[in-house]
């Protein structure tokens, strides 16, 4: 499969997909034809979680990941990686905790995918984008996000979760081009249940949809991951650009426990 610098592998060679990066922007596009499931998945997974009780697997408890926080000298600013409050003073960075990994994709609201032809497709209404987490398990070829064990994912023609079947759950609204649909993990609910699994929920157009999947594996390497049957080209954001959804408002509420089950919002 080809590999792209920006954290993105390809589903499979053929021209049967392109990817172009810049900095931690992934844009993906299908030149293939309908019907010829592929995927495309982050070259680097998401963070693991380890919690354990009454063992030597307990010392291997860890916290998800630590980010920079940047704040200005005089105690004001504000924000992830950038310094806040002006005046002109120092910065001084902190470390921070973050409880939940996350990306967005945003679907062009323009048809053409890079080369494919959109006549050939039979409109939007005949494609399918996947949003979702993979495992290195997971086939990128001929198999869309969700229908196996090995992934998870949000489906844009009939707004189903999909994990383990190809049938899917009722879960969300359609999406389609123009719109962004995020995917994240909670890891507060290791802190909640006192176990290494963690829920997955998405967003569409900056507004959480709740809960889709609950008792993760989170000692499984999960990768962002994306899957076209779809002439419309798609941008995947790992963080290069503002995210539509507020992400530490949504920590804030999960980790007072205002959301820990399927289908409830913080």
């Amino acid at each position: 499969s080809d590999r792209s610098s920006g954290g993105g592998s390809g589903g499979g060679g053929d021209g049967e997909s392109a990817a172009a990066t810049d900095g931690r922007l992934l844009r993906v596009s299908c030149t293939g034809h309908p019907g010829q499931d592929r995927a495309v998945v982050a070259d680097h997974h998401l963070p693991r979680l380890f919690v354990g009780r009454g063992s030597w697997w307990s010392r291997r408890r860890t916290v998800p990941f630590a980010m920079a926080v940047a704040v200005s000298a005089d105690g004001g600013g504000d924000g992830v990686g950038a310094g806040g409050g002006g005046g002109g003073g120092d910065v001084r960075m902190l470390l921070g905790v973050r409880h939940t990994a996350y990306f967005e994709v945003s679907v062009d609201d323009v048809a053409g995918g890079g080369g494919a032809d959109d006549g050939a497709w039979g409109g939007w209404r005949d494609s399918c984008i996947a949003v979702g987490l993979a495992s290195k398990r997971f086939p990128l070829r001929g198999r869309m996000p969700g229908w196996d064990s090995h992934s998870y994912a949000y489906h844009s023609d009939d707004g189903k979760s999909f994990h383990a079947n190809g049938i899917g759950a009722p879960y969300g609204p359609p999406f389609g081009r123009g719109d962004t649909v995020g995917c994240g993990i909670d890891y507060t609910r290791a802190a909640h249940t006192h176990t290494s699994t963690g829920a997955v929920f998405f967003t569409r157009n900056g507004h959480f949809l709740g809960f889709a999947f609950n008792d993760v594996p989170m000692w499984e390497r999960w990768y962002p991951c994306v899957g076209l049957d779809s002439p419309t080209p798609v941008t995947v954001n790992f963080g290069a650009t503002p995210f539509k959804f507020d992400v530490r408002a949504f920590e804030a509420c999960a980790l007072l426990g205002h959301a820990t089950r399927v289908g409830e919002r913080p």
